[in-house]
């Protein structure tokens, strides 16, 4: 009764200056909530909440709108500046008490965490009226449930569901505040999963701070981190369809952030990573290109000495395609010298070599020969470029490329080249 009652006492503006006094008012109630008793009564709220946390149910969602108001509160940096000092240690030790909240959800049943994740949905919900009026929403349920995402990877096919599904839900706002909030937050969630997955960390918050220095307990079996790993990196790619331009650019942006971190211990999440690729350079839109060709430009550098060559054949079938498009002639001919790059990568390769330094076993009807081929015959279609640039540019590395490595090839392949 203390923090519902605290802002009664607080009078209201009227008159001409009502809309800044309305803003004076907002700042005074708020402040009049961080008192010492306010302080106590929600500490307490977060205590209890997390001793009964798997038989809370429904009753959430109180303790979940409470933390919404707080959340927002010290979020306002003129009403933690106003704090005194005793005040704003209360403030860090608050935050402290409700982190560890978040974090504990480890050790809840997983209907208890489901009951969390749908609590703050609700939360979410029955604030975006709110948050759509205002210019730079403050999203803190969204965040919160990724807290509670990333502090559960060891079963994030249990709670997975229920944060992507709000998450869409938000992509279809009208609002392009309220999208970009909900991409940033899948963000942070994939990101932060496959840090968990592959770094060995027991929480990755939602700002980037991480918490613990033990591994979670997830199943380290290569199958069920490859299957982790496909599932959130195909929901970003199935975010990228039959949506705005904004969340297209936003999402390609999460998978740029996705390479830079994580992009060393990819397997199967290789396969959407390279099927979102293509969808970007199968748009019309120049920043899409250019954002998709950026991506690639990380793969080829960082990553394609490392990968196996089913992968890099679905790389290289990628970057025909990015070569071809008429968006951008800067990105036809950035594939041309990625091309040029592979080509000697792969054309300096013998047996002995190819066996010692590949990675992991590659597939039988994969062979440096067939991606060699492969990729003589994309500089060959993009030299018959309607652009005198593009095309005069991929025909010059084309031949370039086999008189560089010609005492390499097989009679075979030579007869492809000449044909």
């Amino acid at each position: 009764s203390g923090v519902r009652g605290a802002p009664q006492d607080v009078g209201t503006g009227g008159g001409v200056g009502g809309g800044l006094g309305e803003a004076e008012d907002v700042h005074r109630q708020q402040a009049a909530l961080l008192r010492s008793r306010n302080f106590q009564a929600m500490k307490t709220v977060f205590e209890i909440a997390s001793e009964l946390a798997n038989d809370l149910g429904p009753a959430w969602n109180m303790v979940l709108e409470a933390m919404y108001s707080l959340d927002n509160i010290l979020m306002d940096p003129a009403v933690v500046l106003a704090a005194d000092a005793r005040d704003k240690a209360e403030i860090e030790d608050l935050k402290r008490t409700m982190q560890a909240l978040f974090n504990s959800t480890k050790d809840m049943s997983r209907e208890g965490a489901v009951s969390l994740l749908g609590g703050l949905r609700d939360v979410s919900l029955h604030h975006l009226p709110q948050m759509e009026m205002v210019s730079s929403p403050k999203m803190s349920a969204l965040y919160r449930m990724v807290d509670v995402f990333l502090a559960n990877s060891f079963r994030a096919h249990d709670l997975w569901a229920p944060f992507l599904s709000h998450v869409l839900e938000l992509v279809q706002d009208s609002k392009p505040s309220i999208r970009e909030a909900a991409v940033d937050a899948l963000g942070k969630a994939i990101t932060g999963t496959l840090a968990n997955l592959h770094g060995g960390v027991d929480t990755i918050n939602a700002d980037g701070t991480i918490t613990g220095e033990t591994s979670v307990s997830v199943d380290t079996a290569a199958v069920q981190i490859d299957l982790l790993e496909n599932m959130v990196l195909v929901a970003l790619e199935s975010l990228y369809n039959d949506r705005e331009r904004d969340v297209q650019v936003g999402v390609l942006k999460v998978l740029s952030q996705v390479l830079q971190r994580n992009g060393e211990h990819l397997t199967d999440g290789w396969t959407p990573v390279f099927r979102l690729l293509a969808s970007a350079a199968e748009t019309s839109s120049p920043e899409t290109v250019a954002l998709g060709c950026e991506s690639l430009q990380i793969v080829y550098s960082d990553f394609l000495d490392k990968m196996d060559d089913r992968n890099i054949q679905k790389c290289l079938a990628v970057s025909e395609i990015y070569g071809k498009q008429e968006m951008d002639v800067n990105v036809s001919l950035s594939i041309i010298s990625m091309l040029w790059n592979l080509g000697d990568m792969l054309g300096s390769r013998d047996a002995a070599a190819a066996v010692a330094a590949a990675p992991k076993t590659t597939s039988a009807d994969v062979s440096t020969e067939t991606l060699l081929e492969a990729v003589y015959d994309a500089l060959f279609k993009i030299s018959k470029d309607a652009r005198p640039e593009v095309r005069n540019s991929g025909a010059r590395s084309l031949f370039a490329m086999v008189a560089a490595h010609g005492n390499r090839l097989s009679a075979g392949l030579w007869e492809a080249c000449l044909w």
